[in-house]
């Protein structure tokens, strides 16, 4: 899961990854292969595979997290090419012009269409009371019922 999230923010929503980001995929991304390679069929030595990339992606994971708090000093950051990571790239392009113009743009859709909540399902007009499965296949069965 951690994989797919790791590139689905990199290849996806285009954030470039720090350096320390790199080096815990370096030893994650390997995991996906062998941890499935190793327990079917079963294979006991799999820990003398896995662990080691485990600890040193946990040993990365831990430092990177003291950079993001401020606990490591300033002088052995090693995030200062690329993307820095207390300089959170989502927060700064979340101000940029064309994202507020996006904004703007579904506000005034919004206003212009007089959406003020939430919009809702309805079935032949009549309004999903609660959101989900079942609920919805008693207003459709319901609607059925009414009209056959």
């Amino acid at each position: 899961m951690s994989t797919l999230g790791a590139l689905f923010l990199s290849e996806i929503m285009n954030i470039v990854p720090c350096i320390l980001c790199w080096y815990q995929r370096i030893f994650m991304l390997p995991l996906v292969f062998i941890l499935p390679a190793g327990l079917f069929p079963l294979d006991t030595r799999l820990v003398r595979y896995a662990l080691p990339l485990t600890l040193f992606g946990w040993m990365i994971a831990l430092f990177h997290v003291l950079v993001v708090a401020g606990i490591v000093p300033e002088s052995i950051r090693p995030c200062t090419q690329g993307i820095p990571c207390k300089d959170q790239q989502i927060k700064r392009d979340m101000y940029t012009p064309e994202i507020e113009r996006v904004i703007a743009q579904d506000l005034a859709d919004a206003k212009a269409l007089n959406v003020t909540m939430t919009p809702e399902f309805f079935v032949n007009g009549r309004p999903l009371p609660d959101f989900g499965y079942d609920q919805l296949k008693k207003l459709v069965n319901d609607a059925v019922a009414k009209a056959y």
